[in-house]
């Protein structure tokens, strides 16, 4: 059985929270060195890995946006930040893991055709189509969420046992 975020002792607190704070900052730093190297080499601007891009996006987004408020609830030991936050750190913190997850698949795909279906790779996985799959990834999943906070009526509260809301 999990325990309380403030029933922890003084060193598990500051341990857990600067490990994931370390997380979040490696996560940021490499994330944004892999968005600047394909940035600064011609070669590595191929359609292909613009997937790569659009996972860097989706984890520097997370690092950014969500990472923080779980650094701060485990400082804590509680969510401090009110429930509309609550909400829009359960949407982002879904969405980009999904995203993620999803992306994963397309590049997953993208080799798959490329080792095993060269000839067909050439037709199916031009600019165009990888930038529309890779999209539609970001706005299927960004609308669910969205969709599943407030339409369906999912409810946003605090998870001890993960630190997040």
């Amino acid at each position: 059985m999990a325990q309380n975020l403030e029933d922890r002792n003084t060193a598990t607190v500051v341990s857990e929270t600067a490990i994931l704070a370390l997380v979040m900052i490696l996560s940021l730093v490499g994330n944004l060195l892999v968005c600047f190297a394909v940035y600064r080499n011609p070669r590595l601007r191929c359609p292909s890995n613009y997937y790569i891009i659009s996972l860097a996006l989706s984890d520097i987004l997370q690092a950014l946006c969500t990472m923080p408020l779980s650094v701060a609830f485990l400082a804590t030991g509680g969510w401090p930040f009110g429930t509309s936050l609550c909400y829009l750190s359960a949407i982002v913190k879904y969405s980009l893991a999904k995203i993620s997850i999803y992306t994963m698949v397309l590049m997953a795909i993208n080799r798959y055709y490329k080792i095993v279906k060269p000839a067909k790779y050439q037709t199916t996985f031009k600019k165009r189509f990888i930038i529309i799959t890779a999209s539609l990834v970001w706005v299927i999943f960004i609308t669910y969420s969205i969709i599943a906070a407030f339409v369906i009526g999912s409810d946003a509260n605090d998870d001890q046992s993960f630190a997040l809301c």
